[in-house]
């Protein structure tokens, strides 16, 4: 056995060069000193104290603890606690209000008035098509019977009747329309084209929301 020692070399947990991890506060839009009053009773809330508006965010984006989608939170910095809303300043039923000791932070995705690549990843809230005609809600099989239940596409946010592209598909967002004949499909800077033949599309009508590309 020889006399030589053995040098072993504390562990560098953080590699050099590796990239910080993303604030989470830049998914968000922040409106300072403003709060969301709900004015519909049935809107539900989650609220506890936390130190700080990162980690209200945090919790928001993975939906811990949550009995709900979050799109939305207010940091009260007086009392250092969260506010969680499953809605966002262009819900109905909630209007702004102005708090110096308020912060409104708004999910960029939910807010957002344009799609990235094939809109799988759209959430706004594009519900008429460019003529005019109202999306039918997804958990509704009236008029179109369907299988896209919100239950069966989870994380997609199938709610209410807005245009949604759930499986990621070419074409961008779309939805079912109230009228038994029409559907509506969301393309990226497109107009109404007018009637197509019926063996190409769904009801014999290719009706087109437009909603710009993001930047």
């Amino acid at each position: 056995m020889s006399g030589r020692r053995r040098i072993v070399k504390p562990r560098n947990n953080h590699k050099e060069g590796q990239k910080k991890r993303r604030n989470t506060l830049h998914e968000f839009k922040k409106s300072a000193k403003t709060t969301l009053i709900k004015e519909d009773p049935l809107l539900k809330i989650k609220t506890k104290k936390m130190n700080s508006a990162d980690q209200c965010a945090n919790r928001c984006i993975r939906n811990k603890g949550l009995p709900f989608t979050c799109k939305a939170f207010v940091f009260d910095k007086a009392r250092k606690r969260c506010l969680w809303f499953p809605f966002n300043s262009m819900s109905s039923g909630v209007r702004k209000e102005f708090g110096h000791e308020f912060d409104l932070y708004e999910n960029k995705d939910y807010i957002r008035n344009c799609i990235i690549g094939k809109g799988g990843s759209y959430k706004g809230t594009v519900s008429i098509t460019k003529s005019g005609i109202k999306c039918q809600p997804w958990n509704s099989m009236i008029p179109h019977e369907h299988s896209f239940l919100p239950s069966s596409y989870r994380g997609k946010d199938l709610q209410e009747n807005y245009c949604r592209n759930p499986r990621g598909e070419e074409g961008g967002p779309w939805c079912f329309t109230s009228n038994p004949e029409k559907f509506c499909q969301t393309y990226s800077e497109v107009v109404w084209q007018g009637y197509m033949d019926p063996a190409e599309n769904i009801g014999g009508g290719h009706w087109k929301v437009d909603i710009p590309m993001c930047d």
